[in-house]
């Protein structure tokens, strides 16, 4: 299961996730993605974490730069258009803020969710960025030399620092591919 979430793989369980919990993850994307277009139009170099940048700041740019540039690259790019043409999220939610019609930036918001799901935003994708929060990455979840690879245990541990939704789904994922990963054991 870890597997398909770190390469982003089309889940059957994307449809169970609300279009506002896309929304909640689409717009820390979009915001990182504006903050990286201030350092220029090479977003893909931009990525990278600097090296005056924190510890947890170089690990969280780290995360983005392996999941945008890997298995979200069409993601990212149709994204990076996005915010350049001012439909990003957060500029979009900023919009409302300052007295804009709620009714008609609402149904931006819900053309870009449909349009970054089009390019790859899946329930994948989110697992991927909600996993890294919690401390449960592909790098932490695999055995190395001084560490044991994550446990379900372990796993489930991790997912109690969710939110309640996100924990509810990703419970829910879990037990719908218990299953199928028992029947490959047995």
């Amino acid at each position: 299961m870890l597997d398909e979430i770190w390469a982003c793989t089309t889940s059957s369980h994307d449809s169970e996730a609300t279009d506002q919990v896309y929304v909640q993850t689409l717009q820390g994307i979009d915001a990182h993605l504006i903050e990286i277009l201030k350092e220029g139009d090479n977003w893909q170099a931009n990525l990278a974490p600097y090296s005056n940048d924190s510890q947890s700041e170089q690990t969280y740019y780290k995360m983005m730069e392996k999941l945008l540039i890997g298995p979200c690259l069409q993601l990212a790019t149709s994204r990076v258009a996005a915010c350049k043409d001012n439909r990003g999220i957060p500029t979009l939610v900023d919009n409302i803020a300052n007295g804009g019609d709620r009714d008609e930036i609402k149904a931006k918001i819900n053309e870009e969710v449909k349009s970054a799901k089009e390019n790859g935003f899946n329930f994948h994708a989110l697992s991927f960025i909600w996993l890294f929060e919690v401390g449960v990455t592909q790098q932490t979840s695999k055995a190395g030399k001084y560490r044991a690879p994550i446990t379900v245990p372990k796993f489930l541990n991790r997912i109690l620092g969710m939110n309640l939704k996100r924990q509810q789904l990703m419970t829910d994922h879990f037990l719908q591919e218990s299953p199928r990963l028992y029947c490959s054991f047995v």
